[in-house]
């Protein structure tokens, strides 16, 4: 079971404020998807990030391989740490 379930029509209205939120922050965020995940469609995170006007904050790293959380398996075991950190050191 998921902690914080979407069980609700407002708990999953939630979610459509994303843009909202990410257009104030100024904390850097990066979306990592890749094109053959099975679970998540890719053009829809595609979509979201382009059809939005997002500060230069948040990036969005396309990958052709990596499945559904499969960056691991795909890239090796710290690929995302070192992602992470370079993103991070980035915009230190």
């Amino acid at each position: 079971d998921s902690p914080n379930p979407l069980v609700t029509m407002t708990d999953y209205e939630k979610l459509f404020l994303l843009p909202s939120y990410l257009q104030k922050s100024t904390v850097p965020a990066l979306f990592i998807h890749s094109k053959n995940d099975p679970m998540v469609a890719f053009d829809l995170n595609e979509h979201f990030i382009s059809a939005h006007d997002l500060p230069s904050t948040v990036g969005f790293l396309p990958l052709a391989t990596g499945g559904h959380l499969g960056y691991k398996a795909s890239h090796g075991s710290d690929w995302v740490t070192k992602m992470a950190l370079s993103y991070i050191r980035y915009w230190r």
